[in-house]
């Protein structure tokens, strides 16, 4: 029988073009169609769901999100791009989320959110070896999949003195539990702006 392997997931491979711009009225993203390059977006960004969630509610939040990171959706891959009104959709229902958990709710207590994630099953190489690697689809998906793996491992939910992001404290997220900060950068601006504050 085939063993799967825990958090194979951020292994998952999404590619961004070299720049973004709105389009039809602001209510789509799309990309310059040059220089595409791939990457993994979830290697080295432990919070992209919280970035998400904490995006601000414009069009031009889904733009500087997407220009970071990428298109959300097949759809943003192709010419027609990411639909604006669904992106801010689903950071807002991310948000809520986030906030009723980091209000002390447990997850369980929530009312169910039906959310379908498209995964890809991959069997490991050589194939004698009996591994089961999953991937999602999208890098929405991706941004689900990394929220569901924070809140089913007890992660404390909690959001940034400075910038007000939500994040994930604890064992595997790279802050400690009672982090108040969702990053070193913004704990030293956060109390140099405070120092500052106190001296003027």
């Amino acid at each position: 029988m085939a063993r799967l392997i825990p958090h194979t997931f951020r292994e998952f491979t999404w590619s961004r073009d070299s720049g973004y711009r709105l389009w039809e009225s602001d209510r789509r993203v799309v990309g310059s169609g040059a220089h595409r390059k791939t990457y993994k977006p979830l290697e080295r960004n432990d919070n992209l769901f919280g970035q998400f969630a904490s995006i601000p509610q414009t069009p031009e939040g889904v733009l500087d999100f997407i220009t970071k990171f990428g298109p959300l959706t097949l759809d943003g891959l192709q010419e027609s791009g990411d639909d604006v009104a669904a992106a801010l959709e689903g950071a807002r229902s991310m948000a809520g989320l986030l906030r009723a958990v980091g209000e002390g709710q447990s997850p369980t207590q929530l009312p169910t959110q039906r959310r379908s994630i498209r995964l890809t099953l991959r069997v490991g190489y050589p194939a004698t070896s009996g591994t089961l690697t999953v991937l999602p689809e999208t890098l929405l998906d991706a941004i689900w999949l990394q929220l569901a793996e924070a809140l089913s491992s007890g992660a404390q939910i909690r959001r940034c003195e400075h910038c007000k992001a939500w994040f994930a404290a604890g064992a595997g997220f790279g802050r400690r539990r009672e982090a108040k900060f969702c990053s070193d950068e913004h704990r030293i601006l956060y109390n140099s702006l405070k120092r500052t504050a106190g001296t003027g």
